[in-house]
């Protein structure tokens, strides 16, 4: 999860960085669609992705709620018309639809030449991000589908019953009446132990788990914040025009008073 919010931030990173910028150093109108539209979709994406591997937010992929994430502003009519329309792919697919929007629209966005790359090294640095993020989220479905069998859950749990329950009759002879407050403080520590475990097999409790389950509404809650911030950076401190060794960069490449009077010692032969 962790590494999905990082390869959004990133994306966005990059487009925030790259989109078109005039003289004065503030996004062009085309810059500031491109960088808004990132924003948004990349929002989308991780929403339709949760709302598939996480059972509590399934109903987001129905229509009543794709709508309201329209009034939200997350969709815009025509991506809702194409989420929703009769052939349209299954919620399994949204977050690659989605995510073929942001990669068609940032190609088209530099080849109309909206993006300050003229090396092809953007597009090739972001298309790595977001076949990095496509294999980011499908390795999830993997290790929740490969999870150990339930029947392997089920013997652990008698297992450990059965240790629970027999222990305090088998240490009677040595212990005496220790034993009890004894089998009290194993139980303890080994239902802890076996509920951190069940957490492990079921880490969303989507299988019923309620023990340290994975608050996904945080993921999002903390991914949306950064890329809106991300996007809110319209403006760089420093004007475009004059970026030049005798312009705004030049008082940092003088060299020093010091490094000065290190020449003229070393030109003295000291």
């Amino acid at each position: 999860s962790r590494k999905i919010q990082g390869r959004i931030m990133d994306l966005n990173l990059l487009v925030s960085s790259y989109a078109e910028r005039d003289e004065d150093g503030e996004l062009t109108p085309e810059g500031i669609s491109l960088v808004q539209s990132t924003a948004r979709n990349t929002r989308l994406l991780q929403i339709m992705f949760w709302a598939t591997f996480e059972n509590s937010l399934a109903c987001l992929h129905s229509d009543q709620a794709l709508r309201r994430l329209a009034d939200e502003g997350l969709l815009t009519p025509k991506e809702l018309a194409q989420l929703i329309q009769p052939n349209a792919v299954g919620p399994n697919g949204r977050a690659n639809q989605v995510l073929t929007w942001i990669m068609s629209r940032t190609a088209r966005a530099e080849l109309n030449g909206h993006v300050m790359s003229r090396t092809g090294g953007f597009e090739r640095t972001f298309t790595d991000k977001c076949c990095t993020l496509r294999a980011s989220y499908a390795s999830m479905y993997d290790e929740r589908d490969g999870k150990m069998p339930l029947a392997y859950v089920h013997v652990v749990q008698i297992l450990i019953d059965s240790l629970l329950i027999l222990t305090p009759i088998a240490v009677y002879p040595t212990t005496g009446i220790v034993c009890v407050p004894l089998a009290g403080v194993m139980t303890f520590f080994y239902h802890g132990l076996q509920e951190l475990s069940k957490s492990f097999l079921d880490p969303f409790g989507n299988r019923g788990s309620q023990a340290q389950n994975m608050q996904v509404d945080v993921f999002i809650a903390e991914t949306n914040n950064g890329v809106l911030d991300l996007a809110d950076y319209t403006q760089m401190p420093f004007d475009w025009r004059d970026l030049t060794i005798q312009g705004e960069w030049g008082e940092f490449n003088q060299p020093s008073s010091r490094a000065g009077a290190v020449s003229d010692d070393q030109g003295s032969g000291l």
